[in-house]
């Protein structure tokens, strides 16, 4: 009901405003109501005085506006004046004495009456003619003043016709330029009148017998004019009051409004900020989610920490079983190097004929050492003889195994753009496995990287260009990471062959040999001297 009663009440209000508007709103688009007015002005006086001299006098004339008439009245004026320059002295002494002697025209009056058949009609010649000098000279002040009184007028009216263009307004400028061109046509037919036929028109035709109504009409419909701007002017002011309280009623919807919306901010403040909580407090758990998904689509047929025990216990049972060999010197010194050099390396160890077991052993002390001094190392070790588990030989699979530790030690390098588990689900190729490498890797700081792969090389043994290609693979991942400021340190171990093809490749380059054979006779005597185990003894500096 409520609803509707404000329906009802906008319909009333709108149906009460156009009508208010009605009054002082155009019409149509702009019109010149002023020229309009002039023309129907023109119609009414040739209408009105059809076959008169001042009907010929305004239709024959030359002006086209209002305005072009008045400079035409005007400047019959200024020749007119211009003319009776020269008599202006007489006639004002004309004037002042017609003035007096009127004045005291009652004492002659009374004089006149002893002879009164002689002297009354000469007195009465004299009073005419006096008469007609004083009517002359109200005449021109008369005409002076309506000229002046019209001119304001037309301006006051223009301005009116401008502000308000509407039929009524164009009516009455109508009426008040047609008396207005009668009174110009009157004025321009007394200013170019002979001096004589001025003396006639002013003894014969004085200012109230001619003049004094057009001047009054002119009067009359400048105020009608004025009336009608100071309704139209009400009616708008109250139009105006009216829009000033709809506004007034809108601001003040506009404000209950936003109160209503921010007292519903704040009780949703409280809410949203527990729910942001929430959210925080669960991004975590969302995170470890998806990272465990990830972690599973990565995860590697045979697992490096297991592969790495194994090969630890075969290591431990051979050494218990074994006399102790002299160190390889010149690979201690290399792995000084490569530890000790800043930035990313490529460390290539040669394994040579029979020399696999001693790179077992090398590989798993290195990868002890530093997980002992706590630093991030990964690893893809080959795994055992007689492993019942069997891998794709790719380099794809070994990259994964990597990028599988990495994550695992190191999830952070993963940005919120990287939690997409089909991504890492989709990877085929070996560019693809190249590709996630370097985004992942390239975001570490330093770490060391671990790969004794000599099941891979043994399934690629006739495989001529994939030692170098392998080989080339991991030199461009170092260069890059040196160029981007990067730690990567790549200790990859060659077997097969061909290694002695592959010394170009790497930042540093050792052959790992076979250890010497100890005599039999010195065997007995060597195994009750064991002590520490050599890697041991000269660890490198890190």
């Amino acid at each position: 009901m409520a609803s509707m009663r404000g329906t009802e009440d906008d319909a009333s209000i709108t149906i009460y405003r156009a009508m208010i508007r009605s009054h002082y709103a155009p019409d149509a688009d702009w019109r010149d109501i002023a020229q309009e007015a002039y023309v129907a002005a023109r119609v009414l006086i040739e209408t009105e005085l059809k076959g008169s001299k001042e009907a010929r006098a305004i239709i024959s004339g030359q002006g086209h506006t209002i305005d072009d008439v008045r400079a035409i009245v005007e400047q019959a004026k200024r020749h007119y004046d211009a003319k009776s320059q020269d008599r202006t002295k007489v006639l004002k002494y004309l004037e002042e004495c017609s003035i007096r002697i009127t004045y005291y025209g009652s004492v002659l009056d009374v004089l006149a009456q002893h002879h009164a058949e002689y002297v009354a009609l000469a007195w009465g010649a004299l009073k005419f003619i006096l008469l007609g000098i004083i009517e002359h000279r109200r005449l021109i002040q008369e005409f002076s003043q309506a000229l002046v009184q019209i001119g304001d007028a037309l301006r006051q009216t223009k301005l009116t016709v401008e502000l308000y263009q509407t039929e009524d307004i164009r009516d009455a400028t109508s009426r008040l330029y047609k008396h207005v061109l009668l009174f110009f046509a009157q004025a321009i037919k007394w200013y170019n009148r002979s001096p004589l036929g001025r003396a006639f028109s002013a003894a014969f035709t004085p200012y109230e017998l001619k003049y004094k109504d057009t001047v009054e009409q002119i009067k009359l419909y400048s105020r009608t004019i004025k009336d009608i701007a100071v309704a139209k002017s009400q009616a708008e002011l109250r139009d105006m009051h009216i829009s000033i309280k709809l506004m007034q009623q809108d601001h003040l919807q506009i404000k209950e409004t936003a109160s209503n919306i921010l007292r519903v901010a704040t009780c949703n403040k409280t809410i949203t900020e527990r729910i942001g909580v929430s959210v925080h407090d669960m991004l975590p758990c969302t995170r470890d989610i998806q990272l465990s998904h990830i972690l599973s689509a990565l995860k590697p047929q045979i697992c490096p920490h297991e592969t790495l025990r194994t090969t630890q216990s075969i290591v431990m049972r051979s050494r218990s079983t074994k006399l102790s060999e002299a160190e390889p010197r010149d690979v201690l010194h290399s792995l000084n190097r490569w530890f000790s050099k800043e930035g990313s390396s490529l460390f290539v160890l040669r394994v040579g004929p029979r020399a696999e077991p001693k790179a077992r052993e090398l590989t798993t002390d290195i990868i002890t050492l530093l997980r002992k001094k706590e630093l991030n190392v990964i690893w893809r070790l080959s795994p055992p003889h007689g492993s019942s588990a069997s891998t794709q030989q790719s380099i794809g699979e070994v990259l994964k195994v990597l990028i599988h530790q990495v994550l695992t030690i190191q999830s952070s390098i993963l940005q919120p753009q990287d939690f997409n588990i089909a991504k890492f689900r989709a990877i085929r190729s070996d560019a693809e496995w190249v590709a996630l490498f370097r985004q992942l890797f390239f975001r570490l700081s330093k770490c060391y990287i671990i790969m004794e792969m000599h099941d891979l090389f043994q399934a690629n043994e006739e495989n001529v260009e994939w030692m170098s290609s392998f080989l080339n693979l991991f030199q461009e991942l170092t260069s890059e990471a040196t160029s981007k400021g990067n730690a990567l340190k790549f200790l990859v171990l060659c077997y097969g062959s061909r290694t002695g093809d592959v010394s170009n490749v790497g930042d540093i380059v050792t052959v790992l040999r076979r250890p010497p054979v100890i005599p039999a006779s010195r065997k007995k005597v060597v195994a009750h001297k064991r002590g520490p185990k050599g890697w041991e003894r000269v660890q490198p500096k890190l």
